[in-house]
């Protein structure tokens, strides 16, 4: 998902960022990181290269930061409900309501990225 806002085959879909990645760049090399995350934030340019912990630290920390106003109002809150179902299931303790919240948020995300993505961008992996 992270990498199709930057793959230049889609570079006619709204939801395109790569015209604009030097802005998402500034705001990424510009956070300051608490002592608890290790690894400084890199480049999108690398994002290729980026660590499974690189990701996360995106991904649970500053996504709707970096990306608020720059990605459309439909895609980041896609994003957000992503964000937050992968949250609730990577914690240390899991209770039947997170459970049931997650669910929700994958069944609605799923049913949501097609209709604003298109069936094209979904895929298996």
């Amino acid at each position: 998902m992270f990498n199709n806002f930057f793959e230049k085959s889609n570079w006619r879909e709204k939801f395109y960022l790569n015209k604009v990645k030097h802005f998402i760049d500034t705001r990424i090399l510009s956070i300051t990181l608490p002592k608890e995350i290790k690894r400084k934030c890199r480049s999108i340019n690398e994002r290729n290269y980026f660590k499974a912990n690189e990701y996360r630290t995106i991904l649970f920390n500053f996504a709707f930061g970096i990306f608020k106003d720059i990605l459309d109002d439909t895609y980041l809150n896609n994003l957000m409900k992503f964000i937050i179902f992968i949250r609730l299931l990577c914690q240390d303790k899991i209770t039947d309501d997170d459970l049931m919240d997650s669910h929700r948020l994958i069944v609605n995300f799923v049913q949501e990225f097609e209709k604003v993505y298109g069936k094209s961008q979904m895929t298996s992996n």
